[in-house]
């Protein structure tokens, strides 16, 4: 798989899981389980090769989690955010981002997180599964699902 695109190939896991991207009522059928297990099956994928920087942590994960309100047309949510995060041989850095939103209620004692974790071996997983967080996401009906790519620069 190529950086430039990824984003494309996550939509298209995400597709073979059943899970609806964006704020519908489909969407709100897809589960967070089917979108957790499809970003693991992205985050798995290796990166051709000469699309990536030669350095320590160029392909890294980060997981986020936390009540936001960014103003934009989500509003107000609870989000539980899985990032894959790459960095090119000209230093530029990608990210392409799956955010599953809640009702803002739904993170009411949560503590917020952010944490980066190596791609390699199963410990993100554990990592991931076992926060608060993720789970009081699983354990709730999302509003929806975005998945997007951009420069982090």
């Amino acid at each position: 798989m190529h950086v430039a695109g990824s984003d494309q190939k996550l939509r298209s896991l995400l597709t073979e899981q059943g899970v609806q991207v964006g704020r519908s009522k489909a969407a709100t059928g897809s589960t967070v389980r089917s979108a957790w297990e499809a970003f693991q099956s992205f985050a798995t994928i290796p990166i051709a090769d000469g699309d990536l920087a030669s350095v320590p942590d160029d392909d890294m994960l980060l997981y986020e989690s936390g009540v936001y309100d960014w103003g934009d047309e989500w509003g107000k949510t609870f989000e539980v955010s899985f990032v894959r995060q790459y960095i090119t041989p000209d230093d530029d850095i990608q990210q392409v981002h799956l955010v599953v939103h809640f009702p803002a209620d739904v993170g009411r004692g949560v503590p917020s997180s952010a944490e980066w974790l190596p791609r390699d071996g199963d410990e993100w997983i554990a990592e991931v599964e076992g926060s608060p967080a993720f789970k009081t996401a699983i354990s709730h009906k999302p509003l929806g699902f975005e998945v997007w790519q951009e420069s982090a620069e």
